[in-house]
């Protein structure tokens, strides 16, 4: 049995995700049809009382997924699951048309939904060809060294979790990296990055003179600030750049 997940979000980042994640266990399948989510984690038996296991399940897969694409794509908004699950007993796919659906699950998740200013697009697929020999994107890579490794499962369910990356979650995440590494000093040597970069990090993430009411912190004893604050953006691209060095590095 055949499960598919339909996404929801804009073309962008769709097609951001698909060209991600083409061909691996998951995946984001891209066709004229549209885009939807395939994993065999979805391939159990479920029905509609299970309906909270199934998006808890969906939604775990696609925020490593989301995480994956914000750390290459800073542009990037996070897609969504659509919250509706399709299956069939045929091995070619599942077809959105109510004449040949076989079985199909609807999920009502609880909350509003955030307004989003990017249209949102809801969409399936049925599957594709990929030739052997397309060389193997960065996803798979990533989602495997977070399956070996704790530490990278949890920096990419950190990044992928969260629409907006602010101070906060950029430090726990320079914190991941750190203390997978060995310590600030290990850190520093691998050249990844300098201790300017670190300290002018630090004061942006921490300083409520720096960074206002999305500093990590409200109160701070006076401090020198080093000769250059970083903004936000930079921030997002430092850390961002760090964790996939420190994702490359991993067998």
């Amino acid at each position: 049995m055949i499960a598919h997940a339909l996404l929801k979000g804009h073309r962008f980042d769709l097609d951001a995700l698909a060209h991600l994640f083409p061909t691996s266990d998951p995946r984001v399948i891209e066709t004229d049809d549209g885009v939807v989510l395939e994993a065999t984690a979805l391939d159990e038996p479920f029905t509609s009382k299970d309906a909270g296991r199934l998006v808890e399940v969906a939604g775990n897969i696609l925020a490593r997924m989301n995480g994956v694409a914000k750390l290459h794509d800073r542009g990037y908004q996070p897609v969504t699951l659509a919250d509706r699950f399709h299956r069939d007993n045929q091995q070619h796919g599942v077809f959105y048309d109510e004449g040949r659906l076989r079985d199909s699950i609807s999920v009502a998740r609880a909350g509003v939904a955030q307004g989003q200013a990017r249209m949102a697009t809801t969409v399936t697929a049925h599957a594709t060809s990929v030739p052997a020999s397309a060389p193997v994107p960065e996803g798979p890579r990533h989602l495997a060294r977070a399956a070996a490794n704790s530490d990278a499962d949890e920096l990419l369910m950190l990044i992928g979790s969260v629409d907006v990356l602010g101070w906060d979650t950029l430090w726990k995440a320079m914190e991941i990296v750190r203390t997978a590494v060995g310590g600030k000093a290990a850190l520093i040597a691998t050249g990844w990055a300098n201790a300017v970069d670190f300290e002018e990090f630090g004061y942006a993430a921490n300083e409520p003179q720096a960074s206002g009411d999305g500093a990590r912190h409200a109160r701070r004893p006076p401090k020198t600030p080093p000769a250059r604050i970083m903004t936000l953006e930079e921030g997002r691209q430092f850390i961002c750049d760090l964790a996939l060095r420190w994702l490359n590095s991993l067998p």
